[in-house]
């Protein structure tokens, strides 16, 4: 996802304020949903001490995916006067969830006094988001449960892109072996199994909650619970395992399980993985030995996953002797597998030096040197040495593939008082593999200059595209990775 197309057009724009007028905008809703319609309200000002403005009109420039009104006549308007303005608007039905930023010009004939007038316009921005929200649900599944037994079931999506779902069963109910599953991205629908614990639960009729998080198109995280009528019958418990060390994919790692059993005494138990890039070092099975009724015990061993990072539940089987009985079971084990790679950031800033009093874009590069796509990545610039004019002090990104890199700007103006040297600090924030939030902060020096860059210079642009070499330098032919942000 480059943006060059952005950044060259950023670098294109001037800040642009005239005499006398003033204009504010606001939208009539927070979200949008497809096909829904809501107005944006302007005010709009001529200044106190300013010439009177006649035939004053606002011009707004959209996006493809609305209808609106694309001009509204105002007419005259007096020195100190201002009016309130609605631009009806509709989004289309199909509209793609994002950031729509409408563009609205507002111009007249300034009134000198000598009975001349000058052409005077003044411009404004404002965003539009728009969401198709997930909806979720949940069917396939057997309202008869069985304790020991597999629970299936399917999640249907009839909205929007819910993406890093993770699936939590809440109490009484727990999820066998872990605290949530990691469902990944869910377009519109996905089938999973999972070993339900009902230690807590009554036999009988009961309610399953299971609470599903996520993030919307939009990079929001959303919490929902879904209940479902189940009526469980309780078994004698039998073998089951909890992974007590952390295992690391692609290398080998000294793995421990505790093993609990809740049958009567067993003798010879062995376990063994159906996965064949799960390698038991010393051997094809563990052997767990004896365990009595009620028993706890650890076992340690020699383990090479070749699997990707994420918490599954491996195919097994395990083999003992009951009552002189050879026997075979075939159960699942939940596992998490880390890895051991590390995300790192290559941030940049431009123009430099900036000057003191002026407005500035300051662009922001982030490159993912991960080998693992990165999720929901956004960044955060914060100082005390200039005024941010954007709307947001917050550029949201989204998905960055591994070695892919992308900028975002931000309009500020330096402060007149600023430091020839200051500190600008980036947060970069994202989500993993396993849909956790990772947040990584970096300290830039930015040099200030005591008079205004010429806005006609090249200089900028050349900056601009510097960055982006720099970037795609530091991604595909530089040996060494850039240091971790």
């Amino acid at each position: 996802m480059k943006k060059l197309m952005w950044i060259f057009a950023l670098l294109a724009m001037a800040g642009m304020g005239f005499a006398a007028f003033s204009v504010s905008a606001s939208a009539s809703k927070s979200v949008f949903k497809p096909g829904e319609s809501g107005a944006i309200i302007l005010v709009v000002g001529n200044s106190a001490g300013s010439s009177s403005i006649t035939s004053a009109k606002v011009e707004v420039n959209g996006n493809p995916g609305f209808t609106y009104q694309d001009s509204v006549l105002i007419g005259d308007m007096a020195a100190g006067t201002s009016t309130t303005l609605t631009v009806p608007l509709t989004v289309k039905p199909g509209t793609p969830s994002g950031v729509y930023v409408f563009n609205f010009r507002v111009y007249g004939s300034e009134l000198a006094g000598d009975g001349s007038s000058d052409f005077n316009y003044k411009e404004a921005s404002i965003p539009i988001y728009v969401l198709n929200p997930p909806i979720l649900l949940i069917s396939g599944y057997s309202k008869d449960y069985s304790e020991g037994s597999e629970f299936s079931f399917k999640i249907d999506n009839k909205g929007g892109i819910a993406k890093s779902v993770r699936l939590m069963a809440l109490s009484p109910f727990s999820i066998a072996g872990a605290n949530e599953i990691y469902l990944g991205d869910i377009i519109m629908s996905k089938n999973t199994s999972i070993n339900l614990d009902v230690g807590d639960v009554n036999e009988g009729a009961n309610t399953l909650q299971f609470r599903i998080t996520y993030d919307d198109e939009l990079g929001n995280s959303v919490n929902e619970t879904k209940d479902i009528a189940l009526t469980v019958s309780k078994e004698t418990p039998d073998i089951s395992f909890l992974q007590v060390s952390k295992i690391t994919s692609s290398m080998d790692n000294t793995v421990t399980l505790r093993v609990v059993n809740g049958a009567k005494q067993l003798s010879g138990v062995k376990l063994s993985f159906s996965n064949p890039d799960i390698i038991l070092k010393g051997g094809e099975e563990v052997r767990i030995g004896d365990l009595a009724s009620g028993q706890t015990k650890e076992v340690t061993f020699i383990m090479h996953p070749g699997v990707s990072p994420g918490t599954v539940n491996e195919n097994a089987t395990i083999t003992y002797t009951d009552s002189g009985e050879q026997k075979t079971e075939t159960i699942k084990v939940a596992l998490t597998f880390d890895s051991d790679s590390d995300v790192q950031v290559y941030i940049e800033s431009k123009p430099l030096p900036v000057a003191a009093g002026q407005e500035e874009t300051l662009s922001v590069t982030v490159a993912n040197t991960w080998d693992y796509p990165i999720e929901s990545s956004s960044v955060k610039i914060s100082g005390d040495f200039f005024e941010l004019l954007s709307v947001q002090d917050e550029q949201y990104i989204g998905l960055l593939n591994k070695d892919d890199f992308s900028s975002v700007q931000f309009k500020i103006r330096i402060n007149d008082d600023a430091k020839p040297v200051n500190n600008l600090t980036v947060r970069v924030k994202y989500k993993d593999t396993f849909g956790n939030f990772i947040e990584r902060q970096k300290v830039l020096q930015v040099r200030v200059g005591e008079k205004a860059a010429d806005q006609s210079s090249p200089l900028p642009l050349l900056l601009g595209a510097g960055v982006v070499v720099v970037a795609a330098y530091l991604l595909f032919f530089r040996k060494k990775k850039p240091s971790q942000a």
